[in-house]
């Protein structure tokens, strides 16, 4: 099963013990506008995801399911012998 961005918001505001209610009071948006965005109804704008993983204590990255990337591991070019003389 693939978790949603409002799974994710859900599973970490109920770590915190804290409710939809009180999660929209600090991220400064009604309680309606919170149940929209973990329901998957509304997608919240960048500025509210960022305060949201503020507030929650996570990374953007976890509530979006961004995989960390890293870039691939660099092989050198073997190099030629300049010719000597």
């Amino acid at each position: 099963m693939h978790e949603t961005l409002g799974d994710r918001i859900r599973i970490a505001r109920a770590r915190w013990r804290m409710s939809q209610a009180e999660l929209a009071r600090q991220i400064g948006i009604s309680p309606t506008s919170m149940n929209a965005i973990e329901a998957g109804t509304t997608d919240p704008r960048a500025s509210r995801i960022k305060r949201i993983a503020e507030v929650l204590d996570v990374s953007t990255d976890y509530l979006l399911d961004h995989a960390v990337k890293t870039s691939p591991t660099k092989h050198p070019r073997p190099r030629k012998a300049a010719p000597v003389g």
